[in-house]
């Protein structure tokens, strides 16, 4: 597809069939004024000694310059459709004016929970707790895209000289194709290419349809309130601990987490769930099998993921269980499937969105996705004593299914699960993780000490006297490299990696 001109300096170019998808979700929620699968990040950052004067006029030129780096920051979505406007000094500041802000009295979790859907993406400053909070939907951006693209913001607030203050006149060249573009997926699709997608989609519809969850509270009119989460970190020597058995068992620490989660569901789902297989949809990088340059850092602003829908059976053993995952995170990748993304997002957005009898239980299936090693995508450390001591990543749910997040920052696993407190309270989160966290010590036989464990704002400030929860007041100690051993994260395709990518039940 190509940019046409509506208006001098006005280009409007038509949402690809992934891009589709995940706007039509974005607006799903939009009467209630909430955003279903809205991207955040949290950085705790220690700014250190050079940027401890004009702190907010150095973050929002380096907001700026990362705009002007990314000019798909910009894009504004337009029916099916995103705009983009040719741009000057002028422009990148009115923008700036958009889309940085500065709290000095809310949290980070407070930021999330009140965020409502944005054409624009948002950068927040919290001086009380030293947090930089990253906003965006997800048609915009993915998981590992917003890493990467946090580390380029990093990266400018480490040398802010050397990044170009004004915005090309024509910027269209550096805003990233969608992921049919990038992947070379034929405009048309031939009869076997089309047969692909249709028995693909069928396919994948069936097995997500069958997703287990956990019970939740409220009935079927039951509507969505905050979106919340709960989460667990271990501590260096307990990440250590678990990866060395995870590769003594020649197993990956995915395999591990997700094995720990079936087992989870089978005692503490749905009563249905707890007799059945457990399925879940989980996120995959599809970003190494694009065409260069698109597979590159250059591209982070896009949402280049999909999806597979592994089963674990109920009548096996733990260990048998993760060398059946193995083989599925080995074996999902077909070259079939990049040629026929077209057709396939075409059928998958007819079965996503077609007119259909409400089910008699709303879907509230847990969803796994394994983000790795973080630092292969976003640095902890930079230059002039710059650190980000903690990261968080989520999403807003307005559904009622979960989502489990896993991965290592500073040589530290997290477990977090993100929710809506209209079906899910605080305790239950904690019971899943803490659930998990046994089955894995019991399976594994290792010892997982957690860091902290991650509370909502109201029962730190009972406990602490503070509104800020302890995960953005510790400073971890730094780890050796050898302790970001998280490769069992990563999941090898049939010829390249390829990452857990931190979406929900995504479109492939």
């Amino acid at each position: 597809m190509t940019w046409r001109q509506t208006e001098p300096g006005i280009f409007v170019k038509d949402f690809d069939g992934a891009e589709k998808v995940y706007y039509k979700i974005f607006t799903s929620f939009k009467p209630l004024n909430r955003e279903h699968w809205g991207i955040y990040a949290i950085c705790t950052v220690n700014f250190g000694p050079s940027l401890n004067t004009d702190r907010v006029a150095i973050l929002r030129s380096a907001w700026k310059a990362l705009r002007i780096t990314f000019p798909g920051l910009s894009l504004v979505p337009i029916n099916v459709a995103k705009l983009y406007k040719v741009s000057d000094a002028q422009s990148v500041e009115e923008w700036a004016g958009q889309t940085f802000f500065v709290d000095a009295e809310k949290t980070p979790e407070e930021v999330i929970a009140s965020a409502k859907p944005r054409d624009l993406p948002s950068l927040y400053y919290l001086p009380a707790s030293s947090s930089v909070v990253f906003l965006s939907s997800h048609w915009r951006i993915d998981a590992l895209g917003t890493c990467m693209l946090l580390d380029r913001f990093f990266s400018i607030l480490e040398q802010p000289s050397l990044v170009e203050a004004t915005p090309a006149p024509d910027e269209r060249g550096k805003i990233s194709p969608s992921l049919e573009d990038a992947a070379g997926s034929p405009r048309t699709s031939t009869e076997e290419m089309e047969k692909f997608a249709g028995e693909y989609i069928a396919n994948f519809h069936k097995k997500a349809v069958q997703t287990s969850g956990f019970p939740f509270k409220g009935g079927p009119n039951t509507l969505p309130s905050n979106p919340a989460q709960e989460a667990v970190m271990f501590s260096p020597s307990s990440t250590k601990s678990l990866l060395a058995a995870c590769k003594d068992r020649r197993i990956s620490v995915t395999a591990a987490i997700h094995a720990a989660l079936a087992e989870t569901v089978f005692v503490l789902g749905m009563s249905e769930s707890q007799a059945a297989d457990f399925t879940t949809v989980m996120a995959v990088n599809l970003r190494p099998y694009l065409q260069p340059p698109y597979n590159s850092r250059d591209h982070a602003c896009q949402t280049y993921v999909g999806s597979i829908t592994p089963q674990v059976l109920r009548s096996k053993n733990f260990l048998e269980r993760t060398a059946s995952l193995m083989e599925s995170y080995q074996g999902w990748y077909d070259g079939k499937l990049i040629k026929a993304l077209r057709p396939i997002f075409k059928y998958h957005a007819d079965a996503l969105f077609a007119q259909r009898a409400p089910p008699p239980n709303p879907p509230s299936g847990v969803t796994l996705n394994s983000l790795g090693v973080i630092e292969k995508y976003f640095r902890s450390d930079y230059e002039n004593g710059l650190k980000v001591e903690r990261f968080h990543f989520g999403v807003t749910m307005m559904t009622r299914q979960t989502m489990l997040y896993a991965w290592t920052f500073r040589g530290q696993l997290t477990l977090s699960l993100n929710f809506n407190e209209a079906y899910y309270d605080g305790d239950v989160a904690k019971k899943i993780l803490l659930h998990i966290k046994r089955v894995l010590e019991k399976e594994l036989s290792v010892e997982l000490d957690p860091v902290v464990e991650i509370l909502p704002a109201k029962q730190m400030e009972h406990e602490l006297s503070t509104k800020h929860r302890v995960v953005y007041l510790m400073i971890p100690r730094k780890v050796d490299d050898a302790d970001n051993g998280f490769e069992g994260a990563i999941l090898p395709g049939s010829a390249k990696p390829a990452v857990a990518g931190g979406e929900d039940a995504n479109p492939l």
